[in-house]
């Protein structure tokens, strides 16, 4: 083997041992950080819901198995002990990419509140505010979720101006969240 054949695999190896430090690196803070992690997306998750609960409590929230928008569910109850509901987290997809939402529905699967947690979607967020969630209230359930501009009130409809592939997306969260609780009713 010729010296610069051995320089050159010298080299690749070298590159190899650092790629692999870096992997490891990696894989070493990812694990680290994933505890920090988990524990910020569930007080965002409370936070989220306190904001909509009217005083209500969320019972354990455990992961939804499957390949569907729901992630997450936890049984509402409210302050005399009666169940009052589910909270799910939801993911969809938007302009500007994915986001997460909490939405609590009535045991009938209708909207009683919606909260975006994680959101990429472009400047002014307007997905993020407490009116852009307001048209979905009292939706799903018996009263189907409005999917289309078309389907809103005028006022309602004007909040969706430009916004609406992200409407698209919140309004099909919403109504699997919506199917996911009326399937648990279903299954009872």
């Amino acid at each position: 083997m010729k010296a610069e054949d051995r320089n050159r695999l010298r080299g690749a190896a070298f590159v190899m041992g650092v790629c692999a430090f870096c992997g490891l690196l990696m894989l070493l803070t990812s694990f680290l950080i994933r505890p920090m992690i988990d524990r910020q997306r569930d007080a965002d998750t409370e936070q989220a819901f306190a904001a909509l609960s009217d005083g209500a409590t969320l019972g354990d929230m455990k992961a939804v198995e499957g390949d569907g928008p729901v992630r997450a569910a936890a049984q509402v109850v409210a302050s005399s002990g009666a169940k009052n509901g589910w909270c799910l987290v939801i993911g969809g997809q938007g302009y500007g990419g994915s986001f997460s939402l909490v939405a609590w529905f009535a045991n009938d699967g209708s909207v009683k509140g919606s909260r975006m947690l994680l959101n990429s979607e472009v400047a002014g967020r307007v997905a993020e505010r407490d009116s852009y969630m307001k048209k979905f209230v009292g939706k799903g359930g018996a009263s189907p979720i409005p999917a289309k501009r078309a389907q809103l009130k005028g006022d309602e409809a004007d909040g969706v101006a430009g916004a609406t592939v992200t409407f698209t997306g919140v309004a099909a969260a919403l109504a699997a969240g919506s199917a996911y609780v009326q399937s648990l009713k279903a299954g009872k």
